[in-house]
């Protein structure tokens, strides 16, 4: 992943999510699904303007 200044768009996350191994391939971008697929990496996908998300840590 790039530096955590970069916003990634729907697809870039479907990407990595997929990377992961987790993701339904089947499955459209839906962030609730997306977020606890990749809820092991301590990440989450917060919204950003522009249809854009920033990858940040997950609050504890």
């Amino acid at each position: 992943m790039k530096d955590s200044s970069h916003h990634l768009a729907k697809e870039e996350l479907l990407e990595y999510a997929r990377a992961l191994h987790d993701y339904p391939p089947e499955k459209g971008f839906c962030l609730d699904t997306f977020n606890a697929c990749i809820e092991r990496t301590g990440l989450q996908a917060v919204p950003q303007q522009g249809a854009r998300f920033q990858m940040e840590p997950i609050p504890t």
